[in-house]
């Protein structure tokens, strides 16, 4: 009788623990399913270039990213729910990606720059500042 009511108990912290994680919405990245590359505006597109619907003017960038999936060295999710649901994509990159993304976005202040989840345009934002190793990208909607 002891040995099953430890088993009960380790069930429901099991139970507990799994309802906690999903609850807070915290879950590790599948770098094989998510594919994530950053892009660089044009100011006048080609016809191959990639289109992002922003307010009341289209932006434009370029197809080939400047860094992607082999640039990053962790990645994580995370949803939080307040007023409206969003979804983070908590971001490290290696070493090689770092140098990359600081040379890029030191030479591009105040210029667009797209983010692209599994070949979506999900997000565009201005760089406003040198960015390093460590980002977080906040999403306007969920990704699958």
């Amino acid at each position: 009788m002891f040995a099953n009511d430890n088993i009960m108990i380790q069930k429901t912290l099991v139970i507990l623990f799994m309802t906690f994680m999903s609850f807070i919405g915290v879950y590790a990245a599948d770098k094989a399913k998510m594919i994530i590359s950053f892009h660089q505006a044009v100011s006048v597109p080609a016809p191959s270039d990639l289109t992002y619907e922003s307010g009341d003017k289209p932006l434009f960038f370029q197809r080939e990213p400047f860094l992607n999936n082999t640039h990053i060295k962790e990645m994580s999710l995370a949803e939080k729910y307040e007023r409206t649901k969003y979804t983070s994509i908590f971001i490290e990159l290696t070493s090689a990606g770092t140098d990359i993304m600081e040379q890029f976005s030191s030479r591009n202040i105040d210029q667009w720059m797209a983010i692209m989840v599994n070949g979506e345009i999900v997000n565009a934002a201005r760089i406003r500042e040198t960015l390093g190793a460590e980002m977080q990208i906040v999403l306007p909607k969920k990704v699958d």
